[in-house]
């Protein structure tokens, strides 16, 4: 079986050839890139991005005391109880949209299949606008540890499926049009297609508790709004999030602390190798 120093070996000689023919910043940007990458040939997930300096948001905590957007940001990582919150109000989400596919496939049997298409959305969801799309624009994306660092979901195992670890470097720019519809897209569909086939069901057959299902799927849906914008978004560290709710003051000092995550000020080598 081939040692992790030998596969790194032989992959070192194949981009060396690459280098020789790449322009100026795309050279660079490769041999940092493989420098980062070279690290983790054990199998790991490929860690960082060109970019230099790192965010502040994975510098050593030590510097976060004399910081002007202390108290500003929530930078203090894992907060128990806001992530209680997030969740308490996320598994109301999902149940009550559960009740109301429920309830509709009872009085019509007909709409069975909605609840294993809702099902299936949670994981590809997760896999595809968390991993994918959302999870590495965030500063604390680029941090070395094997465990995602989040507001909502810290302590969890960073994937380590080689097939996907392309798609999970850290990228300091702000999101394209595309992964920002595919957000909206998918963030919307866990409200509006459970309301969607409930609505549809009592045109069909109506009964009394299909409407107290609407009233339930609407406070939960404003509840979970409410703690998402309040509670995270107004102090997330992820700022190029379409659903960040940071003042723009705010917003423009961490930029300031980190050019390479700005729209003006995106370091050549990040847009050579982000691709």
């Amino acid at each position: 079986m081939t040692s992790a120093t030998e596969q790194t070996s032989l992959a070192t000689a194949a981009t060396t050839k690459e280098n020789e023919n790449a322009p100026g910043a795309q050279r660079e940007c490769l041999a940092k890139a493989w420098s980062k990458a070279s690290r983790v040939a054990d199998g790991g997930i490929f860690r960082g991005s060109c970019s230099e300096p790192r965010p502040c948001t994975v510098e050593a905590q030590a510097l976060c005391g004399s910081c002007e957007l202390q108290g500003k940001l929530h930078c203090d990582r894992g907060n128990k109880k806001r992530t209680f919150r997030f969740y308490s109000s996320l598994v109301a989400l999902i149940a009550s949209s559960l009740l109301s596919l429920g309830i509709t496939t009872y009085f019509v049997p007909g709409a069975w299949w909605t609840i294993p298409l809702f099902l299936v959305y949670w994981p590809v969801y997760q896999l595809y606008v968390e991993l994918i799309i959302h999870c590495p624009h965030c500063p604390y994306w680029d941090d070395s540890s094997d465990e995602i660092i989040c507001l909502a979901n810290s302590g969890i195992r960073k994937p380590q499926w080689r097939w996907l670890q392309p798609y999970l470097r850290y990228n300091p720019r702000p999101y394209s049009l595309r992964e920002k519809a595919a957000l909206h897209v998918f963030n919307s569909f866990s409200v509006i297609f459970p309301a969607a086939v409930l609505g549809i069901g009592a045109t069909m057959r109506f009964h009394w508790s299909m409407a107290a299902c609407a009233a339930l799927l609407l406070a939960a849906a404003g509840t979970f709004i409410f703690v998402l914008r309040t509670k995270m978004c107004a102090g997330c560290a992820h700022v190029h999030c379409p659903l960040n709710a940071v003042p723009q003051d705010t917003r423009k000092a961490f930029l300031a602390k980190n050019p390479c995550m700005s729209e003006d000020e995106a370091c050549p080598s990040c847009k050579g190798c982000s691709q």
